[in-house]
């Protein structure tokens, strides 16, 4: 049965959340269990890995989003585009998705963000004058969101940011101007509907709509691959089969965005290659203009009109020269010496002429 609850709302330099929560699971379990620190933080953490209480955090975040006049919700992505999508994106859709790896701060929140954060990710599905609800699950030390919103915000959007929860040392103070009204069921099923499927075919029902898979697919990847492991009564939980989606297949928004992605990039090569090869062309055409260029059939034309001087001129030579050369022998194999310098010098004066750069006019006849 559904009823309406009213909720506080927290706010930290500008940013909205509902939740405190506590890092550390090992504070966590000296905490009693009565206390609400230990409540929330539980809370969180049974969203951000299970799933659970979505139908809560998406009452509340669309019910933030309301009070500020936001017209549409966006997620923050995790960190490996491998977790895509995580909870927030499952409710909220894939408008920010991760396309690469990047370096997590879990141990070292003081450590800046790498100086390339901006190109792990794509921006996709926002309209221009939109005003935007920033949702992620934790704030720690708010680096994170801020990057984000100066992002968007850098591309003419209006931006609101919020967490479902603050680290706890935060102390971030009660929205005295905003309550939120949420209409909460007592007890809410978990995103399937259901902790345990019986089979492939059921694991099939459950990932078809935000997973790129086929029937085929899980029946290969459990029967002959190993990806996905049974439990002993033949069964898939629901943790394993959310962690084999997450290690072994790609979302279907996330696909679609990628390829798209892709193709722009692809497209916007071919763009550039093609203007290179009109420079290329133009610088050609300049050239042959300036006369710094001949055309190849000339170019070719050339060379066979100096080939046939050439041949010519080295015929000549042997039907001129060929007196001098047997007066300069004279039988006489000792003066072999001779006869080579002798047409060495012969054959140099011929290649000057041929390698002058005085025009020459052959004729060619037929037969």
């Amino acid at each position: 049965m559904a009823q309406e609850l009213k909720h506080r709302v927290l706010i930290w330099k500008g940013i909205y959340g509902f939740k405190l929560y506590l890092p550390s699971l090992g504070k966590l379990r000296q905490l009693d269990h009565s206390d609400e620190l230990k409540t929330e933080t539980q809370w969180v953490f049974d969203f951000k890995k299970k799933g659970k209480h979505a139908a809560e955090v998406k009452a509340l975040c669309e019910s933030l989003a309301a009070e500020l006049s936001c017209d549409k919700i966006v997620a923050i992505p995790p960190s490996k585009p491998s977790d895509q999508p995580n909870q927030l994106q499952r409710l909220f859709g894939a408008n920010i998705s991760r396309i690469r790896n990047v370096e997590t701060r879990k141990y070292n929140h003081n450590k800046p963000l790498p100086d390339d954060y901006g190109g792990s990710y794509i921006i996709t599905g926002i309209t221009k004058g939109e005003k935007i609800l920033l949702v992620d699950d934790i704030c720690t030390t708010g680096r994170t969101i801020v990057h984000f919103k100066e992002r968007l915000e850098s591309f003419g959007f209006e931006v609101k940011p919020a967490c479902l929860a603050f680290y706890y040392r935060l102390e971030p103070n009660e929205a005295e101007d905003i309550t939120l009204k949420v209409n909460h069921k007592d007890s809410e099923p978990s995103i399937a509907g259901k902790d345990t499927f019986k089979n492939t075919l059921e694991v099939y029902e459950y990932l078809k709509n935000e997973w790129k898979v086929s029937k085929s697919t899980i029946y290969n990847h459990v029967k002959k691959e190993g990806k996905l492991r049974p439990e002993k009564d033949g069964t898939f939980s629901l943790k394993a089969v959310q962690k084999y989606a997450r290690t072994w297949l790609r979302p279907k928004e996330l696909t679609l965005k990628l390829d798209d992605e892709e193709l722009r990039r692809t497209r916007e090569k071919l763009e550039l290659a093609f203007r290179e090869e009109q420079v290329k062309i133009a610088k050609l055409k300049r050239q042959r203009e300036e006369g710094l260029l001949i055309p190849r059939a000339d170019f070719e034309l050339e060379l066979a009109a100096r080939a046939g001087v050439l041949m010519a001129g080295f015929e000549a030579m042997i039907h001129e020269k060929a007196g001098e050369i047997i007066e300069l022998v004279g039988g006489d194999t000792s003066k072999l010496p001779n006869l080579i310098r002798f047409l060495h010098d012969a054959y140099g004066e011929l290649m000057n002429e041929y390698a002058s750069t005085r025009e020459f006019h052959v004729m060619f006849t037929d037969g």
